[in-house]
């Protein structure tokens, strides 16, 4: 648990950090778009290649085990729904990722992002 809080204060202090440079190039590599209820922003088996920052609905990551649909989490706004395996590592992923409402999020492109990213090395290093 203490590693997760570690990162997620690292995550912050860099975000804390961010001046007009930075943020422009994080906007340069995501875009808003809208999904409707029973869309999928990922299907199991395809390559995570977006985060996406829900800035409203609500949709759910989920798996498939013995033929029966588990529920892993559940995200509402202003959570970041991504298959972190899928797309740290650019594999295919095990979990799927739907709509259950009318949704609208900020899709972060993966390749984009690390472009982006090397432009402000080193703080940026050690982030996906």
């Amino acid at each position: 648990m203490s590693s997760t809080i570690s990162h997620l204060d690292k995550i912050n202090q860099l975000i804390a950090s961010f001046d007009l440079e930075a943020l422009q190039a994080f906007h340069s590599v995501s875009m808003t778009k809208q999904f409707k209820k029973g869309s999928f922003l990922l299907r199991a088996g395809e390559v995570c290649q977006y985060s996406f920052l829900l800035q409203s609905g609500i949709a759910r990551k989920f798996i498939y085990e013995q033929e029966k649909e588990i529920t892993t989490e559940i995200y509402v706004e202003q959570d970041l729904a991504v298959s972190f395996y899928g797309y740290v590592f650019q594999k295919p992923s095990r979990e799927s990722i739907e709509c259950l409402t009318d949704v609208t999020v900020q899709m972060t492109s993966y390749r984009g992002f690390q472009d982006a990213k090397k432009g402000f090395q080193p703080g940026w290093s050690w982030i996906y």
